[in-house]
């Protein structure tokens, strides 16, 4: 029977650890799994797609979240007929906006004022994890050493790849595979009505509302993720 490649695309500022539940479950049952760093490419969101594609069997299973659903739908646009089950978390598929762009600018010159771990710790944590969560330390500690690991010069690296997005809605309403549309329900970043929307659009996507979940249900609520995403694929 063929190794079966399950591809997990973290978030901004993220890395594998934001999916370190689901990764553990899915190793545990024999899946290959892959997570790169999303990072720069000299050619865009659509040029990091390509070569990400490039890179990955000749099928597999993609999980996406927020920058990382992003991504998974540039994927998606260029080869959907290599994605057996694809998952989008919390992330939004049209295209960038000037007002998104100066939000996010904002955002790193303050950091690059008060310091990364201190603009993570007062700013980011209420927009990422829901109140009960931020009230978990190793949660928190979590979310805010990946930040400092990846450290700004990556941030900046994603922050510019985002300008490049192209709106893949009609793509992923044309993907005929099974898919999983999942947002935390009081995510702040990425609301569930545009979740909704992208799931009705979809053939055949099942939408997921994660209580008690913000932007990060891969964290806050990793059994929930976890089945969802097992259900998705049959296990």
């Amino acid at each position: 029977m063929p190794t079966k490649t399950m591809v997990f695309l973290p978030g901004t500022l993220c890395d594998a650890r934001v999916f370190a539940p689901q990764i553990a479950h899915f190793a545990a049952a024999n899946w290959r799994i892959r997570t790169p760093f999303i990072g720069a490419h000299a050619d865009g969101l659509p040029g990091l797609a390509a070569a990400l594609l490039a890179r990955l069997p000749a099928e597999f299973a993609l999980v996406g979240l927020s920058l990382g659903g992003v991504l998974a739908a540039e994927m998606i646009a260029q080869s959907a007929q290599r994605i057996t089950h694809a998952a989008l978390l919390d992330t939004s598929n049209g295209a960038d906006s000037r007002a998104a762009r100066d939000r996010r600018e904002a955002d790193y010159a303050a950091a690059a004022g008060m310091g990364l771990e201190n603009f993570m710790r007062d700013t980011m944590l209420s927009r990422y994890l829901h109140p009960q969560n931020r009230a978990r330390e190793e949660i928190c500690r979590a979310v805010i050493d990946m930040a400092l690991d990846a450290g700004p010069a990556a941030w900046r690296a994603q922050l510019d790849l985002l300008p490049t997005r192209r709106d893949r809605r009609a793509a992923l309403a044309a993907f005929d595979a099974p898919a999983l549309i999942a947002c935390g329900e009081a995510d702040p970043i990425c609301p569930p009505a545009a979740h909704r929307a992208l799931a009705a659009a979809m053939p055949r996507a099942r939408l997921q509302l994660f209580p008690a979940c913000a932007h990060l249900p891969p964290l806050e609520s990793p059994d929930a993720v976890t089945h969802a995403l097992a259900e998705l694929v049959g296990e």
